[in-house]
């Protein structure tokens, strides 16, 4: 390759790498200026943070601590995949009663029991039945709330902005997964896999708290952020 192609090459590249931090920094300008989606945004980013806390030492914690039989502990994601079955079933009935806003609150509100259960466990003889009703309720609250978000995505989000607000969205909250994975390591280590799951509860808590706020608990379809253009740049 001749220097002058080889220039003109790493032009194109570089050209490329800026075009795409130029629409990860839009995606976040347009959520951080609509006051709706900031608001679910901080609640996703905090429940993703709690969730990592809770999901990387739940194999430790339930094998090594509650000495349940890996075996066992396997079958625990079946009543989850139910959970995510039955959430999928009864999204509709739910925002034609509840409407979008408070749906979100009531899928994370939801999530709240999987830590719970989680935390009060202490007799082995039902601690299997009764991960697998918390991981039941778990698998139908993040699947409302996942593709109730989703919707609100598509309804407030003006088409040409879509795919980079997305984009934006699922590297902050990859993000905060791998923060909260990492922060559960040290927790474990340095306390314990009960304490780590102590710890993460309130948090879950805290980012359904988030939601019962004014901008997601009274959005309606008719938003007033539904419209075609943008005044991003």
């Amino acid at each position: 390759m001749s220097l002058k192609k080889a220039k003109i090459k790493n032009a194109i590249d570089r050209e490329k790498r800026n075009g795409k931090l130029s629409d990860v920094y839009i995606g976040y300008q347009f959520v951080f200026k609509t006051p709706l989606l900031r608001v679910i945004t901080l609640s996703g980013a905090i429940w993703n943070f709690c969730y990592a806390l809770i999901y990387t030492i739940f194999i430790f914690y339930t094998i090594n601590q509650l000495k349940i039989p890996p075996f066992m502990v396997s079958l625990v994601f079946i009543p989850g995949a139910i959970g995510v079955l039955a959430g999928s079933s009864l999204i509709p009935s739910i925002i034609k009663k509840l409407g979008y806003g408070k749906s979100l609150l009531f899928g994370v509100g939801i999530t709240v029991l999987w830590g719970i259960i989680l935390i009060l466990l202490q007799s082995v003889e039902w601690a299997v039945f009764a991960i697998s009703i918390a991981f039941f309720f778990f698998g139908i609250g993040q699947t409302i709330f996942n593709v109730i978000n989703v919707s609100i995505n598509q309804i407030v989000i003006p088409s040409p902005l879509l795919g980079k607000v997305i984009a934006s969205l699922r590297v902050l909250f990859c993000i905060t997964i791998l923060l909260g994975a990492l922060v559960n390591g040290y927790l474990a280590e340095a306390r314990s896999p009960r304490e780590a799951i102590f710890i993460a509860t309130p948090g879950l808590m805290f980012s359904a708290f988030i939601l019962a706020l004014p901008q997601v608990r009274q959005f309606k379809l008719e938003a007033p952020e539904h419209h075609a253009g943008s005044d991003l740049g």
